[in-house]
């Protein structure tokens, strides 16, 4: 287990996939036996639905671009 809280910031680099395998393993294990953690890894992947859902609105909004 960690030997402190990870940060909000080392979270959300987890949810996005950007740590080594290594330390994404050993923070995995600490969310699966922290609920808090669990909690803010939710908020992250809803956030990032809700903001994928809105980008491809706006795409489709958009109109065609002139050249």
């Amino acid at each position: 287990m960690m030997f402190k809280h990870p940060s909000s910031d080392l979270i959300l680099s987890w949810v996005a996939g950007e740590l080594a395998a290594e330390e994404s393993n050993r923070l995995g294990r600490h969310v699966e036996a922290c609920a808090a953690c669990q909690a803010l890894v939710r908020d992250f992947e809803a956030t990032s639905a809700e903001l994928r859902t809105l980008h491809t609105a706006m795409i489709r909004t958009m109109p065609p671009l002139r050249g």
